[in-house]
């Protein structure tokens, strides 16, 4: 369960900071990877909104996954621990 709202938190800080950087030049550590040497500074921002969506779309189906089997124990009154 904290590991999918790990994901979670991950996804959409990762979604923020890339439509934040949208339209500004690339930092210098930025320059020396892979993405901004095929896609320019863009690039680096869109990639980041793409792992953003990623992170975001798997932390959902991790909790999705996880949250099932806690309300299916709550309503048959069993306690669920971590």
């Amino acid at each position: 369960m904290f590991r999918s709202i790990g994901m979670l938190i991950v996804g959409l800080t990762a979604l923020i900071s890339g439509i934040h950087r949208l339209g500004s030049p690339a930092q210098e550590v930025e320059k020396s990877g892979w993405i901004y040497q095929h896609y320019g500074s863009q690039g680096v921002a869109y990639g980041t909104i793409v792992l953003g969506i990623v992170c975001l779309f798997g932390g959902i189906i991790m909790f999705r996954s996880a949250w099932r089997p806690i309300q299916r124990a709550r309503r048959f009154g069993k306690q669920e621990t971590d």
